[in-house]
């Protein structure tokens, strides 16, 4: 091959680069932006997960084994996504979750774990006995609800209670992951709500378990007896506990970095801070370290 030939060659090569780089390098960052969609986009199902498959694989996951699509409902009414996506989240976690005999319980990572139910008494016979002091936010609603009469949280005990809480936890971490989204489109207000809202959740339904636990164990031996052998209970238990707690410590992080950015108030932390106090006796933490053992 002559040189001559050789850099005919090579230039034609350039060229033909150059023309990919033209066509399919401009076309990469259109194709990007595509799979997030505008704040103020149509709140359809396949913006939602396409928001929720950039930030959210979990929260996408949860919504995609709703076959049913009933999701939707929780966006009537709803300006934005955003407006309403951890509370989708939440209650789909929910929907997926119930099961003959106990609950198939979303652990992240594609995963279920079944929680067999055994004995348990009402936790509204539990409830009278928490101090009114203690009877914060959610209490009316999850321990004693006097306005449905099958309240899962109600009726079932810690069972109903912990899937309040993972379904919960499974918010604030739809929340959380969609930080940078929330930030960029100068959206703070409902990544506050939400976190704050969630932050108090995990104090409540931590108090609420271990309070009927400790309630059980002097009132009721055979029902303690059977939750505390549950290890299905306890697994799921413990991996609802460690990615909350994860989920609050990167909360309070961001809380402290964009303090001059947002309203931040301390008073929201207030059941939080009350509870949290309340669960470090030493009766509780029995409890606590037996069921993450």
């Amino acid at each position: 091959m002559t040189k001559r030939k050789a850099i005919g060659i090579t230039q034609r090569i350039i060229s033909l680069v150059l023309i990919m780089v033209i066509f399919f390098g401009c076309a990469l960052p259109a194709d990007a932006a595509s799979k997030e969609p505008k704040y103020n986009a149509k709140i359809t199902k396949k913006n939602i997960l396409k928001l929720l498959d950039a930030y959210d694989s979990d929260g996408a996951y949860i919504l995609r084994s709703d076959k049913s699509g009933s999701y939707m409902y929780w966006f009537n009414g709803a300006r934005y996504m955003t407006d309403e996506m951890d509370t989708a989240v939440h209650e789909t976690f929910h929907h997926i979750s119930f099961d003959w005999g106990g609950d198939k319980m979303y652990v992240g990572s594609k995963k279920f774990v079944f929680v067999p139910q055994t004995i348990v008494f009402s936790s509204a016979k539990a409830a009278k006995k928490i101090p009114k002091r203690l009877r914060t936010f959610r209490y009316s609603t999850y321990m004693t609800n006097s306005q449905s009469t099958n309240m899962h949280s109600v009726v079932d005990g810690p069972y109903g209670l912990l899937n309040e809480m993972s379904a919960y936890s499974w918010g604030m971490n739809n929340s959380i992951k969609l930080y940078p989204y929330y930030k960029k489109n100068n959206m703070m207000n409902p990544f506050y709500i939400s976190c704050s809202n969630n932050k108090n959740a995990y104090a409540e339904f931590t108090y609420f378990i271990l309070f009927y636990l400790d309630y059980a164990k002097t009132n009721d031996k055979a029902v303690y007896k059977s939750i505390m052998k549950n290890s299905q209970f306890k697994k799921v238990y413990k991996n609802t506990d460690k990615r909350f707690k994860n989920l609050i410590k990167k909360y309070n992080s961001i809380a402290q970095k964009d303090r001059n950015y947002f309203y931040y108030p301390k008073a929201s932390d207030r059941d939080y801070t009350l509870l949290m106090k309340e669960i470090s006796k030493s009766k509780y933490q029995k409890i606590y370290k037996e069921l993450i053992r």
